[in-house]
């Protein structure tokens, strides 16, 4: 039994609207992680912000997806979606794949969990010229002391966790498997995604 949790509560900055709620094609974006994500988990969980929750709950909410969850504490970053989905968790292992990773890959979600072993909190993924990728992150449950004590640290970025010593990285050196690390962030970003869904549909 796995949970997955769609980390919707950043600011879009970059983008300059709510990332979530983005159309591609005739859906919105987190539609697209939805779909890719659903096979791998048991469980769906969304994760929102004071501004986008109450919208992600109306037109997401269960059947949809199992919960919509709020930022226990807003505007800390991606460690706090982390830290309220471990904190709701009933399952062990947990996935966490921002809202913005439309390609997001079942087999690289596969490995991450193979190698999230009895000495192993925490899996992510690095590429041929070791650059980390955070996201699509696995957590065990107990990894949310560790998740916890770097927020009260002032800690905002998940490359905090992966410098714990019960994290691990898997090296992702697969060309085919590389778009599934791609992030949706700036209008750029969004025509080409455009472009891309085109070629494949």
């Amino acid at each position: 039994m796995v949970t997955g949790y769609v980390l919707a509560g950043g600011r879009s900055t970059r983008m300059g609207s709510d990332k979530a709620f983005m159309p591609v094609g005739d859906r919105p974006l987190v539609e697209l992680v939805i779909e890719r994500l659903r096979p791998s988990v048991g469980r769906l969980v969304m994760i929102g912000n004071a501004h986008n929750a109450a919208r992600l709950r109306a037109v997401y909410g269960p059947p949809s997806v199992h919960a919509v969850l709020t930022d226990l504490v807003p505007d800390r970053g991606p460690l706090m979606g982390l830290y309220t989905g471990l904190m709701h968790t009933g399952t062990d292992l947990n996935v966490f794949v921002p809202c913005d990773m439309p390609w997001v890959d079942p087999r690289v979600l596969a490995r991450l969990r193979q190698a999230c072993d009895a000495r192993t909190d925490v899996v992510a993924s690095s590429t041929p010229d070791r650059r980390i990728e955070p996201f699509p992150l696995i957590c065990r449950r107990a990894a949310c002391r560790d998740v916890g004590r770097l927020l009260d640290e002032g800690a905002w970025a998940v490359q905090a966790l992966l410098d714990r010593p019960r994290a691990r990285l898997v090296p992702i050196h697969d060309p085919e498997l590389r778009r599934g690390f791609t992030n949706v962030n700036t209008p750029a970003d969004q025509a080409q995604l455009h472009a891309d869904i085109a070629v494949t549909s």
